[in-house]
């Protein structure tokens, strides 16, 4: 304990000099022990604070899909996110530049996709709308849904309103990206 003291001691020290405004009069430890504690709290709290902003998980983006190198369709390139414990599914995505990326989605309720930050997954197209679809999973089957969409929502290449069930190798057009399903 004494050689924690000395070091909130000369803590304290080091401000008074270095011009921090600690009166002359604040010289015990009793008196000073409080300025440590804060100093010590806000230490602390920032800690907890970079702890818990780097573990709340942030949408991914289509541009964080792909690494530098670009994803090629094999099975080594899959990065895999989700909502929680649940059913998973494959999307193999294709943009408009032609690459393809895999990608593994766990599907508790819903997945949606669109331009919106608020959206599962994110895509920076215009032809997007901000919610574009949204792939839900009821009852041990997956559904996809346009959302009122502009431009629309293609399965297997026939635009659809409403609600309609999906099945393997179901090819979704939204903007500018293609998506096959596969359940696992």
């Amino acid at each position: 304990m004494n050689f924690f003291k000395k070091i909130c001691i000369s803590l304290i020290i080091d401000c008074k000099f270095s011009g921090i405004g600690i009166p002359r009069s604040v010289r015990t430890w009793k008196e000073n022990g409080w300025m440590v504690l804060l100093f010590f709290l806000v230490v602390i709290g920032g800690v907890i604070s970079v702890i818990i902003y780097s573990s709340v998980k942030k949408n991914k983006t289509a541009d964080d899909l792909q690494n530098q190198d670009g994803l090629s369709p094999h099975a080594g390139n899959r990065q895999t996110f989700g909502i929680a414990v649940s059913k998973l599914i494959t999307l193999i995505i294709t943009g408009a530049n032609g690459v393809s990326r895999y990608i593994d989605v766990e599907v508790k309720n819903s997945f949606f996709v669109g331009r919106s930050e608020m959206c599962n997954l994110v895509f920076h197209d215009q032809l997007m709308s901000r919610r574009h679809f949204v792939i839900e999973y009821e009852t041990g089957q997956f559904y996809i849904s346009d959302l009122n969409t502009t431009n629309g929502t293609f399965l297997n290449g026939l635009r659809f309103k409403g609600r309609l069930k999906l099945s393997d190798r179901d090819v979704i057009t939204a903007g500018d990206e293609t998506f096959v399903f596969n359940k696992h």
